[in-house]
């Protein structure tokens, strides 16, 4: 009898949680990208990136998590943009094809890598995705800002 109670209840947890609904969104989200091929999209370490920006160097630094991610966390890697990943085919012709862009999303997985390989195919050679994404960057103590209120 108390076995099964505890299986109605571990049943309904994941629907009251709206756990079901957001990994649909991220589904959804990732979908509406072009598959990419991993030679398609190098990667940077966060270690790398903080480096790099240390000694000076100008990097286009693009924020690509979905906006349901995005609202849920407002924290930023200092210095970034917010770009909607639906609309890199919007936003990518305002980028600078001389300089390196470096995109990342919340865990440095699907969305990122995704869209540095878009930015890839339309001009952008030099287009990566960082490793772990915005959680590594805040894990190493990266500098962070929030988006100024518009």
């Amino acid at each position: 009898r108390i076995w099964r109670k505890c299986d109605r209840v571990h049943r309904r947890v994941p629907a009251q949680c709206g756990l079901v609904k957001v990994a649909s969104r991220l589904k959804q989200a990732t979908d509406r990208l072009l598959p990419v091929e991993r030679a398609l999209a190098d990667d940077i370490t966060v270690e790398e990136l903080f480096a790099r920006r240390a000694a000076g160097e100008s990097i286009q630094v693009i924020d690509a998590r979905p906006r349901f991610h995005f609202s849920r966390s407002a924290d930023m890697i200092e210095g970034a943009l917010y770009r909607d990943p639906d609309r890199v085919f919007e936003w990518s012709a305002a980028l600078s094809a001389d300089k390196p862009v470096v995109v990342y999303c919340a865990y440095g997985f699907n969305v990122g890598c995704a869209v540095a390989g878009v930015l890839r195919e339309r001009g952008f050679p030099t287009a990566r995705f960082l490793q772990g994404g915005l959680s590594a960057w805040l894990a190493i103590g990266g500098a962070r800002t929030r988006p100024q209120a518009a």
